[in-house]
């Protein structure tokens, strides 16, 4: 059973002492990940579970902070496929970064070193979860985005030893941008906005009011209507 779960990566232990060290500040880290395949899916749950975690924090700032919403299209449109959505732009701002390195700088790095540092500088994003606190949501969501940037940079530059601080943060920069933007517009015209992006929906839109409380049958129609059907 140790045997299978050191094979994998998926030590959990391990897994949130790097999580610890990071927020000290220890960008070692990165280096130990960076080659080392078991880490791969270790940093893709890292993503998932920090933009689930984010996008929990506004559902629950939406539900805290305003009457007459609908649980059911909340779930669809900011937990659900805001998440799907932002999971994928991680992706994309993941390859870009890859992109613009060899493309700008000509600087050679591997994808999957990028795919296991970036993932594992997601983690501040989970701090996103504390946006449910009213007065201070939009300042703890901002906040929790800023740090995974921020942490990111430092992912470039390990996964891409290659580029110079400059370069790695160009190239970083130049993702973020498409991710943020992208689920800047997602929340603007159709409520699909996890984390801090809920700030920029319009809440008392149809995407989001439609009787309030939580109705099977709204979250099914929810689901269809999202999905275009």
């Amino acid at each position: 059973m140790q045997e299978m779960r050191n094979t994998s990566g998926m030590d959990a232990g391990s897994m949130m002492n790097r999580v610890g060290r990071l927020f000290q500040l220890d960008t070692s880290v990165f280096d130990e990940v960076k080659d080392d395949p078991a880490q791969t899916l270790p940093a893709i749950v890292m993503v998932v579970v920090a933009t689930l975690l984010a996008a929990l924090g506004g559902w629950l700032w939406l539900v805290i902070e305003f009457d007459g919403l609908s649980t059911g299209r909340i779930i669809v449109r900011e937990l659900v496929l805001g998440s799907l959505f932002a999971i994928g732009l991680w992706v994309a701002w993941v390859a870009l970064v890859k992109v613009l390195l060899e493309g700008l700088f000509s600087v050679n790095v591997g994808l999957m070193p990028l795919v296991r540092t970036m993932g594992l500088a997601a983690a501040p994003g989970a701090l996103a979860l504390a946006m449910l606190i009213p007065v201070l949501s939009f300042g703890l969501a901002l906040a929790a985005l800023v740090a995974w940037f921020a942490l990111s940079s430092y992912a470039v530059q390990s996964a891409a030893p290659g580029a110079t601080p400059k370069q790695a943060v160009v190239a970083n920069l130049g993702g973020f941008l498409v991710f943020a933007l992208v689920l800047a517009i997602l929340a603007d015209i159709a409520g699909m906005a996890p984390g801090v992006f809920v700030h920029g929906a319009d809440i008392f839109s149809g995407d989001y009011v439609s009787g309030g409380g939580f109705d099977v049958g709204d979250f099914d129609a929810a689901i269809e209507e999202a999905l275009g059907g």
